[in-house]
């Protein structure tokens, strides 16, 4: 009840990777037939919403990292910042930070928050920030505009979106102006 093994003859390597060739070659023949149809579906797409779903922290870190390479080097960022101080250590909230503030990224941001003590949030000067108490406004989800984009993230689920869309990115801007306007006025 052994079982017995013998290398086999060097010339059977030959034999495999000649296989490998073929079927990569045969791999893009088949390419080369569907290109004009993927190409042609990709293309007549331009003015379609592109959605892109993320899991997990890296996830969003994932969406995170996407922000810093904005064109616009504005982030319109609504968050409840009880999720975002559970979910990012200090020091990942940290490196993020000196990251955005080296790329001269500034963020108006609406803070939603539970602790009462909002005086301990650190001040950032690239940062203009209008709070909301949470028992008044229970905003969950975080949501940042940037450029064409929209990315809206659940902390506690750990998944999040990014919509690439000018449009809907233009209407969430104005939606983001109005309320960070009333905000402002109501401090």
């Amino acid at each position: 009840k052994r079982v017995h093994y013998r290398a086999a003859n060097p010339d059977r390597l030959g034999y495999l990777l000649n296989k490998q060739k073929h079927d990569i070659t045969r791999a893009e023949k088949s390419l080369k037939k569907l290109m004009p149809e993927l190409s042609s579906f990709f293309n007549n797409q331009d003015n379609k919403p592109r959605v892109t779903y993320y899991e997990g922290k890296e996830g969003l870190k994932t969406i995170q990292d996407s922000f810093l390479k904005t064109p616009d080097k504005l982030l319109r960022v609504i968050y409840l910042y009880d999720n975002v101080k559970k979910l990012f250590s200090e020091e990942e909230r940290q490196l993020y930070t000196s990251k955005r503030q080296k790329l001269g990224i500034d963020i108006k941001s609406i803070v939603v928050y539970k602790e009462k003590n909002i005086d301990s949030l650190k001040k950032d000067k690239f940062v203009d920030k209008v709070y909301l108490p949470f028992s008044k406004y229970p905003i969950k989800s975080d949501i940042t505009i940037y450029h064409d984009n929209i990315a809206i993230a659940s902390l506690e689920q750990m998944f999040g979106i990014i919509i690439e869309n000018k449009e809907i990115a233009n209407t969430m801007r104005v939606f983001f102006d109005l309320t960070w306007n009333l905000a402002n006025k109501n401090k």
